[in-house]
């Protein structure tokens, strides 16, 4: 890896001396975000109840830092608000536990961040979301999301980008470079991963979506997908990723593969790869759906099901069959940038 995962403590300086913000459960989080500056670590434990948004930016030599001690949970107060917004860029987050809220973990117009050990659970949508031009180049490592969509009609476990009719304007949102490593996705209202049209450059390697529901899917979502994974955007890799456990929904994939026209009449949903893709234990269904030929997907050669009724749906394309030591991963300068696909292939959910 890189020292992007060093964990040192980080101080701030405060009038030429060193401190550090440490906060336990009865002290104000959103006070401590809105007091720190470059280099600032803040320190977690117990509950925290609230709606937390970030207020200004770190640095590339001293992000702002918040980790918890093992303890620590930010629980939302409102099931409209989103519990964290991260809306500035170098922040390092780790080792939470979210509960609640419209969203987990909402990152918008903001780059160079790490999450690390953040998991995420009983969301009224999505776990974690990477919405509007900006927010680039994240790492998103040892993480999960957990029994998402509680409000019923939507509820994915990560998601990126948004769809054409939610674009501000007729300019796309277009979040890019980020990558997840070793997450967890399960009991999902909707995919476990989903990327829309706009956005690009991301890596999926050595994650798992274990698509089991705690409950039947709520009538509301039906009409939508429910997939391991869904996409729309351009340069995307899944690599070591296993999809598993898929019974309920409207198509069964295991990856749905699609294009969509922006409003900027753009087409969207093109340069894919699949290598080394493990499917299980989806007897109705199949490894994956691509809507057109023209999308220039790749599919290596050891990619496996197991328990599958296809691999390819009906009346999918078929992309471009390629043997697997011929793939290379997209590489670029700056958080998830590295080769990451040589690790272990995916292991459980995350503890």
């Amino acid at each position: 890896m890189d020292n992007l995962f060093n964990r040192v403590l980080i101080v701030h300086i405060v009038l030429g001396t060193m401190a550090l913000t440490a906060r336990a459960a009865d002290d104000s989080l959103q006070s401590d975000l809105a007091h720190a500056h470059p280099g600032s670590m803040i320190r977690l434990s117990g509950i925290h109840t609230g709606k937390f948004v970030t207020l200004l930016n770190g640095t590339a030599d001293a992000p702002i830092t918040i980790e918890g001690d093992g303890t620590a949970v930010l629980a939302g107060s409102s099931p409209d608000d989103p519990v964290l917004e991260i809306k500035h860029s170098w922040y390092r987050i780790r080792n939470l536990n979210v509960r609640g809220g419209q969203t987990g973990i909402q990152v918008s117009h903001a780059a160079h961040g790490i999450l690390d050990g953040v998991h995420v659970s009983g969301t009224q949508e999505a776990a974690f979301e990477f919405r509007r031009t900006g927010t680039e180049y994240w790492l998103v490592t040892n993480c999960s999301a957990r029994h998402t969509g509680l409000e019923g009609k939507y509820g994915e476990g990560f998601y990126v980008g948004d769809a054409t009719g939610n674009w501000r304007s007729n300019e796309p949102d277009t979040p890019g470079h980020i990558t997840f490593i070793n997450c967890y996705a399960t009991d999902t209202v909707n995919d476990g991963w989903d990327f829309k049209e706009g956005a690009h450059h991301i890596k999926v390697v050595n994650c798992t979506a274990n698509m089991t529901n705690s409950a039947p899917l709520p009538a509301a979502s039906l009409p939508f997908d429910h997939t391991g994974a869904y996409c729309r955007a351009d340069y995307v890799q899944y690599i070591n990723f296993k999809i598993e456990n898929l019974s309920e929904g409207a198509d069964l994939d295991a990856l749905g593969l699609y294009q969509k026209k922006g409003r900027d009449g753009v087409i969207y949903g093109d340069h894919i790869e699949l290598k080394n893709i493990s499917c299980e234990n989806i007897p109705k269904g199949a490894l994956v759906y691509i809507e057109s030929q023209k999308m220039d997907v790749k599919i290596y050669d050891d990619c496996r099901v197991d328990n599958v009724g296809s691999f390819f749906r009906s009346r999918s394309a078929k992309g471009t069959a390629l043997p697997a030591a011929s793939f290379v991963e997209m590489q670029w300068e700056g958080e998830g940038g590295a080769v990451y696909g040589g690790l272990q292939a995916p292991a459980g959910a995350p503890k």
